[in-house]
């Protein structure tokens, strides 16, 4: 099967013309960029699809991958990438995207199709990937190329239904390493909820840290009940949330009274400020019975 290699998408976009150029945008990239025209790539074999992608120059860094699922069951891997799927390739494995021919922007990879199709997004790959950091952002299927049965989720996901070809153009990314991080201390405060089980930690988790639970633990502030706090190095466009030591099953959750039940908290998005007090006293941590 042919290696392809590539990308991402957002909202469809009609028109012949090349696409082109994709500038700096999302996670970086740098300077303008020198028009390329749109490449003219074989179409797959039956019950595969190739998806081609046009990201912004010099962002690829250490690479690009598709994460999701290629049989409508279990997600992708966080570790493995291989070039392309086979009958034989797992359905957890990372597909690996390869650089169009003669091309510095355009990028793709071939998949085979399982009868749920094909459902993902396409991220940057970060040195001992575990995260989703690094998604595309600001994209757009380019119609006039594309010729497989092909949507966006309303949860951001390209679902690809029918074998072909797919082209989309990425302006940007959430987060390059190939960018330098722009990096602000930020003081986290957060009044937590009273049913705090066992001896469970709180922590704050988020992009600035590839949401690993363990490794900001937060501290209690002396004299306040149940309250605790910690200050992390993070970007204007990064989220966090909170959880415990414990995992994920420690994430908080908050109370919904129009619908009478305990939702997961979302994310809370940094902007530009450097101090936050986050007052969930009301809701209730993911593990607790009571």
């Amino acid at each position: 099967m042919a290696v392809a290699t590539i990308a991402m998408v957002g909202c469809k976009k009609g028109g012949n013309e090349p696409v082109g150029p994709v500038g700096p945008g999302g996670g970086g990239g740098g300077g303008e960029t020198e028009v390329e025209e749109t490449p003219e790539v074989a179409a797959p074999a039956a019950g595969s699809v190739t998806l081609v992608i046009q990201i912004p120059e010099g962002t690829e860094c250490n690479g690009i991958a598709f994460k999701g699922t290629l049989d409508g069951s279990k997600w992708s891997g966080e570790d493995t990438y291989v070039s392309e799927t086979t009958a034989e390739a797992s359905s957890a494995e990372c597909i690996k995207f390869a650089k169009v021919e003669g091309k510095k922007t355009w990028f793709q990879a071939t998949f085979k199709l399982g009868e749920a199709g094909l459902k993902g997004k396409v991220c940057l790959i970060y040195k001992g990937d575990k995260n989703w950091q690094g998604q595309f952002e600001n994209w757009e299927i380019i119609e006039s190329y594309t010729t497989s049965e092909t949507s966006i989720s309303g949860d951001g996901n390209l679902e690809i239904a029918t074998s072909g070809l797919v082209y989309v153009k990425i302006g940007g990314w959430q987060k390059s390493e190939c960018a330098a991080a722009k990096l602000t201390p930020r003081k986290i405060t957060l009044i937590a909820p009273t049913n705090q089980c066992g001896a469970a930690t709180p922590t704050v988790v988020g992009t600035f840290n590839n949401w690993n639970e363990k490794e900001f633990p937060m501290t209690k502030v002396a004299g306040k009940d149940n309250t605790w706090e910690a200050t992390i190095q993070a970007e204007d466009k990064d989220k966090f949330k909170f959880g415990t030591t414990d995992g994920w099953e420690g994430q908080i959750k908050v109370y919904d009274a129009e619908k009478d039940e305990w939702n997961d908290n979302g994310d809370v998005e940094i902007g530009t400020k450097t101090e936050f007090t986050i007052d969930y006293s009301a809701g209730k941590w993911g593990g607790c019975t009571e």
